[in-house]
């Protein structure tokens, strides 16, 4: 379908046309996109994949040139999730943003969706007051946690997970970054074989079933209100858990009983890119929930998932006493980063110089948030400023919390 100005009520004469868009469009898309942000922007990427997937891909154009780009993603029959809104450099406060919103709208209605959410940082209030004039409202935030590997920990990490419970390795062990160690004897143990050290996990890290169902819904639905991968989030609901467990995003922790003790959504772990060139890997864990001990072995297999994919990059194999709690969750290939669509072989010297980042986004009133903490997650925040803005928190330390706000709109 093609959006003109007598659509919207907006600006009536101006040439700009909302249309869906093209695979020829992609070019122009990851152009002005290129440096959206310090590190970049996914949407260029993302472009060709929102292409494939059910939902809607609207451009703006102006005299013939790409000036806008948004995507609408179904989440449900009656959820719709507005992403990756991007205008021009060279063609903002033209209310460009405003026709794309609205074009976004009239798509979700038109596909029976009742409720529509985007997602925007706090400090963007720019973004937040578009959003109330569209009658969206804050429903819920999310702070965002991150913990920060360089390449010897996570090699060093396979040592620790060999370690044997008598070996003097404890809980609260501090790791080279001073922050608490991954792999405490709680969640590791080793069993000694003729063939050399292996380990198993007293925790086993997996994706979710439909037979996980109750337990994931009695510990979940106590402690947060949402479900999110991918930066896409829907309400917690059974059929929205369902939904979670058959696209293979959620996973679990189940202890050696089998009874579920965590869980939390994954990511396929992605990239980061400066000036075209891979700094770095991460992968995002969101809506987590559980007990201490499950989310700690939750994050260990992330660990080891970023671990699998820098050496698969590498073309190298994980070394002989690795200890694999689950294969990884991507798809992908063997080689392939997850955005790029491309093969990129990577030096084991050249994996020193890359970041490897676990993020993860919890509701403020998760209890989960307390435990990201206490495993050496950082916090982001912002300095102290006004304190009166829109959907500013002050904290006890006297500084304003960075968050992500949940915004939501009946449709």
């Amino acid at each position: 379908m093609v959006y003109g100005r007598s659509d919207l009520p907006f600006r009536d004469e101006s040439p700009v046309i909302i249309r869906n868009g093209r695979k020829e469009d992609e070019p122009f898309i990851k152009e002005f996109t290129r440096n959206t942000f310090s590190w970049g922007d996914y949407v260029g990427d993302a472009f060709s994949e929102w292409l494939n997937e059910p939902g809607e891909v609207l451009v703006a154009e102006f005299q013939g040139q790409i000036v806008g780009v948004t995507h609408v993603s179904y989440l449900s029959p009656s959820e719709a999730w507005f992403e990756g809104i991007r205008v021009h450099p060279g063609f903002r406060r033209m209310g460009i943003g405003t026709l794309l919103s609205r074009a976004s709208i009239k798509a979700a209605r038109g596909h029976g969706c009742t409720v529509a959410r985007c997602a925007i940082d706090s400090d963007n209030t720019a973004s937040s007051e578009l959003a109330k004039q569209l009658s969206f409202r804050l429903v819920g935030k999310l702070t965002e946690f991150v913990r920060s590997f360089t390449w010897d920990f996570l090699v060093a990490s396979l040592a620790k997970q060999a370690v044997a419970r008598g070996s003097g390795f404890k809980p609260g062990d501090e790791n080279e970054a001073g922050r608490p160690a991954l792999a405490p004897p709680a969640i590791v143990e080793e069993a000694n074989t003729k063939s050399g050290a292996s380990c198993r996990s007293a925790f086993t890290v997996r994706k979710a079933e439909e037979k996980d169902f109750i337990p994931i819904w009695s510990k979940a639905s106590g402690e947060i209100n949402y479900i999110g991968s991918d930066f896409r989030w829907r309400s917690l609901s059974p059929e929205n858990v369902r939904r979670a467990i058959s696209s293979g995003n959620l996973v679990v922790a189940a202890d050696e009983s089998g009874m579920v003790e965590a869980g939390a959504s994954f990511s396929e772990v992605w990239e980061e890119r400066k000036d075209s060139r891979l700094s770095g890997l991460y992968i995002e864990t969101s809506s987590v929930f559980g007990s201490r001990a499950g989310i700690q072995a939750i994050v260990q297999h992330a660990v080891g998932l970023l671990r699998e994919k820098a050496l698969s990059l590498s073309g190298g194999t994980a070394a002989g006493n690795s200890c694999r709690q689950d294969a990884t969750m991507s798809d992908h290939p063997p080689g392939q980063v997850a955005t790029s669509g491309s093969v990129e072989q990577v030096s084991e010297a050249a994996l020193r110089n890359l970041s490897f980042k676990i993020y993860s986004l919890c509701e403020i009133t998760s209890p989960a948030r307390r435990v990201l903490l206490e495993l050496g997650f950082e916090e982001k925040r912002e300095p102290a400023g006004d304190c009166s803005r829109a959907d500013g928190i002050l904290c006890e330390e006297g500084v304003l919390d960075y968050h992500v706000g949940l915004w939501e709109m009946e449709l």
